[in-house]
This record gives C-alpha cells, structure tokens and sequence, in this order.
C-alpha cells in the first residue's frame, strides 16, 4: 500500500525521500516468484523495493499464520532494531504466495525530522536488513545460494548513484548518510545472533 511523506519541512525529511521514502508510485501492480515476477536480479530479496513498508500493509490471515507471521527477533525494540516487515514480504514471496500493491490505500508518514535521527534511522535500516538476510539463511541454509549469488548486484544497488535505489539523490546527498547504512549491514548479523540469546535467556 501506499505511504506519502506527511510534511517536508526540513532537509532530512526531504534527504528520507531521496533515500526512497515508503511510497512506490501510483501504478498498481502484483509481484510474485510466477508470471509476476518483476525484471530485477535482486528480487525477491528487494520486494520492500516495489511494494513498500509494512507501515501501511494488510495480509489475508491464513496466508499470514501459514508463513508464521512476524518474526518476534526482527524489529523495533530489539538489536535489530528494523526490518521485521522487510523479513516477512520475503518470506510471503518465497513460500509461493504473492504481493499486490495498491496505491489508493493512503497513508502519510511523519519522516524523522532532524539529521541525526536520520542518519541513526538509515543505520538501522542497515542493521535490519542484514539481520533478515541472516535469519533467511539461519532458518532456510539453501537460501545461502540464493543470497550469494545476487551480491553483485546487490552491492551495486547500495553503492551506486544510478541505481533504482539511489537514483533520487540529489548533489547534496550526505556521503554520512551512505556510510550509516554500511555500518548498519555490517552489524546486522551479530544483531540477530543477540536478538535470539535474549529471547532465550528471557524464557
């Protein structure tokens, strides 16, 4: 579904845009691992990419409770800190199921109004993403393949200005905010791992 900023009032609202914002267009569609497949090498690990966040999402509840719903390990409130939306359109995807974007159901979101809330927001943005590669792998090793294979392309997706992730950014896109997101991928890992030791310890 779609999310529109609800006010761009200062740079690092305007800056979250340029990063991708929640919105993807107005053109509905549906993606799936069939004939809905979109042309992108990264996908389904990108889906967030095509059909945006969970903040403005709705699953049908078998399909949901069949897949296992949300992984209590990702997320805000733990070392992971994000991504538990990001995990699960994956897990929806590769379990068969597909995802259909809707930009009639609106929502506006209130971005992060100062730098330093961004940039920790891109950092964790990081984090989670690579803690949800990591429990893919940890709950599915044969995805391994999968995730390998796409590193290329996938490093070229985060580092390049031209690519369909990036190619918002403005001259004055802070070299801070890339260097955020980097930190974040490379600590998402151990974040998982943390994430379940505490849920363990707290049994």
């Amino acid at each position: 579904m779609n999310s529109l900023p609800a006010r761009l009032d200062t740079w690092a609202q305007e800056l979250f845009e340029e990063y991708g914002g929640f919105g993807k267009g107005f053109r509905p569609r549906v993606v799936d691992l069939g004939v809905h497949r979109p042309p992108d090498p990264l996908f389904p690990f990108n889906a967030a990419g095509h059909v945006g966040s969970g903040n403005n999402v709705a699953f049908r509840r078998d399909a949901l409770l069949g897949v296992g719903g949300y992984d209590p390990h990702l997320g805000n409130g733990t070392p992971t800190r994000s991504a538990e939306d990001w995990e699960l359109f994956v897990r929806v995807l590769r379990r068969g199921h597909g995802i259909a974007y809707r930009p009639s159901a609106l929502t506006y979101h209130t971005h992060r109004a100062r730098y330093d809330e961004l940039r920790e927001q891109v950092h964790d943005y990081g984090v989670g993403i690579a803690a949800a590669l990591t429990r893919t792998i940890v709950r599915d090793p044969a995805a391994l393949i999968d995730i390998a294979r796409r590193v290329p392309a996938g490093a070229r997706h985060l580092l390049s200005a031209g690519s369909s992730k990036n190619r918002n950014w403005s001259d004055s896109y802070p070299s801070d905010l890339r260097r955020a997101e980097v930190r974040g991928l490379s600590r998402g890992a151990a974040a998982y791992v943390r994430s379940r030791r505490r849920s363990a310890a707290a049994r």
